[in-house]
């Protein structure tokens, strides 16, 4: 491939506002422009990696690609067109899954995309997958630690924010506070500061061919916007079967309850609530809105601190193809 056809594109912004859907489509321009032999798109969310809870994360597969089995990590192929998804569905609901482990499976496809002459996109509202892609931090690497998650199970919230102040107190002053009232970030923190004292060991890291061309293109739209179709999504998930979802993962893992990363999916602890008979199915809808806006209101916030290239709106995404310079 020549270096002036290693376009590397990524698609990202607030939830709801169809980002995969219009990878999809790009992806069918491209196709037709016959720039490119194919495209490989690679999922960008923290939560859509897990099987079983496809309907509660929104991981939509359209009924055109089929699940292709392959190792280490199955991939959806188109029945007709040579593009393919990875990074959906891949992982059981007690797997790890980090920054690092997409960053490792995104280089690995991308690589091999320039290669073939296929077209890679990155699409998903996962801020911090987009922005390590290209230069990560080391940190990122640093493996669990054992030792330290079995002693955080038995700590308070408080005591392990002091456990971090007193280890790191540069860290936990520039975390925000859904950061610092969240264990699971705060181990990680934890772990991050307990191996960079020790110097210790991470794994290597896979490099990136340096793309001729990077563009990260982000959607947004005003918030009555996102209300509306945020309601939409959620009573077409409900509907869909994602209660049904949550309950059958619930009962096969319900020992590792409280430390499944997959456990913290948008809507997941609501619909144990209801399950639980603590909230009527009208207030999980409800509140389970209010958390899907509250979460794109975040992403707003990073992006707006991390700048993509440039934005769409929902009314001018159609576009895009122009902004790549397909015909180029």
């Amino acid at each position: 491939m020549s270096n002036s056809n290693r376009l590397l594109l990524s698609i990202a912004g607030l939830t709801a506002t169809g980002k995969t859907s219009l990878a999809l489509k790009l992806a069918e321009e491209v196709i037709d422009s016959k720039k490119y032999k194919g495209v490989i798109l690679i999922s960008a969310d923290s939560k859509q990696v897990y099987q079983g809870l496809e309907i509660l994360t929104g991981a939509d597969i359209p009924p055109s690609f089929t699940r292709v089995k392959h190792q280490p990590y199955d991939y959806f192929q188109h029945k007709t067109l040579p593009i393919q998804i990875h990074g959906v569905s891949i992982i059981n609901p007690d797997d790890e899954w980090s920054v690092a482990h997409f960053r490792d499976l995104a280089i690995q496809k991308i690589n091999k995309a320039w290669d073939k002459n296929q077209l890679p996109i990155v699409v998903g509202g996962t801020g911090l997958y987009h922005q390590q892609l290209l230069s990560a931090d080391k940190s990122i690497y640093v493996k669990p630690n054992p030792i330290i998650r079995e002693k955080a199970e038995e700590l308070s919230l408080e005591e392990l924010q002091n456990w971090l102040r007193e280890i790191a107190p540069a860290k936990i002053s520039q975390m925000n506070e859904s950061d610092i009232n969240n264990p699971r970030r705060l181990i990680r923190a934890i772990e991050i500061a307990q191996a960079q004292k020790k110097r210790a060991a991470s794994r290597s890291q896979l490099k990136l061919d340096h793309p001729y061309l990077y563009k990260m293109i982000a959607i947004n739209a005003d918030l009555e916007y996102l209300d509306d179709q945020i309601r939409q999504r959620v009573e077409k998930r409900i509907e869909s079967g994602a209660i049904q979802e949550v309950e059958k993962v619930v009962k096969k893992f319900e020992d590792q309850e409280k430390t499944l990363p997959s456990f913290t999916a948008a809507g997941f602890s609501l619909i144990q609530s209801y399950l639980q008979e603590k909230i009527t199915i009208k207030q999980l809808e409800n509140e389970w809105i209010k958390e899907e806006l509250s979460y794109a209101k975040r992403q707003l916030t990073w992006f707006k601190k991390y700048k993509p290239d440039c934005w769409l709106t929902v009314d001018s995404k159609n576009n895009i193809s122009e902004l790549i310079e397909l015909d180029t």
